[in-house]
Formats: C-alpha cells, sequence, structure tokens
C-alpha cells in the first residue's frame, strides 16, 4: 500500500461511513495518476538503457582504434579485441532492452490506462464522478430513511 494510503486511512472512519465514500473515489484518480507515474518511470529507464548503450558503443569504438593503431598483436590483440567485441553484444542487449520497454511496458500500460479510464468533456474521470454519483445518491436516500426513522422516534418519545 502506498504512503498516501497509509495516510488516508490512519485520519478516517470506514469508507462506508457518511461524507468518506471520498476517499474510495480517490482511488480512482490515483491509479490514473499512478499509470502515468509507470510509464515516466519506464520511459526514464529505457532513456538510461539508452545511454549506456551508447556509452559502451562509444567506450568499443574507441579501444578498438587503439588496437588497430597500437604495438598488440597475436593472443593479446585477439584477447582485446574480444572485450571491445562483447562491449558491442551487450550494447544491443541494452538497446533492445531500451526498445521492449518502450514498445511492451508502456505502450500496454497506455492501453490499459485507456481502457480502464475514461475522460468527460470536462476532463474529470468519468468513473470517478460515476461513482461520487452513487455514493451521494446512496447517501442521501439512507439519510432521508434516518431522518424519518429518527423523527419517528422523537415523537413517539414525545407522546404521554
Amino acid at each position: 500500500m502506498s504512503q498516501h494510503s497509509d495516510e488516508v486511512m490512519a485520519t478516517t472512519d470506514s469508507f462506508w461511513e457518511p461524507g468518506n465514500y471520498k476517499r474510495t473515489t480517490k482511488r480512482i484518480e490515483d491509479g490514473n495518476r499512478l499509470c502515468l507515474d509507470l510509464i515516466q518511470l519506464v520511459n526514464e529507464r529505457a532513456e538510461i538503457e539508452k545511454i549506456y548503450a551508447k556509452s559502451l558503443k562509444g567506450w568499443a569504438k574507441k579501444w578498438n582504434d587503439i588496437i588497430e593503431k597500437g604495438p598488440e598483436y597475436g593472443t593479446t590483440e585477439a584477447a582485446w579485441k574480444g572485450v571491445t567485441m562483447e562491449a558491442e553484444r551487450v550494447c544491443e542487449v541494452h538497446l533492445r532492452v531500451k526498445e521492449r520497454l518502450l514498445n511492451d511496458v508502456v505502450s500496454e500500460v497506455k492501453r490499459w490506462q485507456k481502457d480502464n479510464f475514461h475522460r468527460n468533456m470536462m476532463q474529470q474521470l468519468k468513473q470517478k464522478r460515476e461513482m461520487d454519483d452513487a455514493f451521494k445518491k446512496v447517501e442521501k436516500s439512507g439519510f432521508a430513511c434516518f431522518a424519518d426513522r429518527a423523527s419517528h422516534v422523537f415523537l413517539m418519545k414525545s407522546e404521554p
């Protein structure tokens, strides 16, 4: 459970008590925001993978050029070139990780978010508005029923 949820839970009573439903509907907004945060997190990780791959490639090219022009030969040259070739392969792995993060993870989260969170013309989340309306309707009818019952009991007690 997130830090934000713990703070809300510690300061409020159960959601089914009058006026406390907002805690439940806030979870819809939080879910949408958390999708955006997750997308940002994965995008940043993909950028890190890209930068690392670029650095490895630059490093491998630099040392490959040095080896080509240097005095190394035979098995020493082959060992050094093996290290740079391995760096180039690792570079490719990190570029594939970046692509999979962007193409698989981000696109899947965006698709799920689009399927599960819908905005109306005023950019409000449709599901939150519908749940707010439903809770208000239930509370209103519940309070009306409670008020009728309370006034009936009061009248019964006030009669001699």
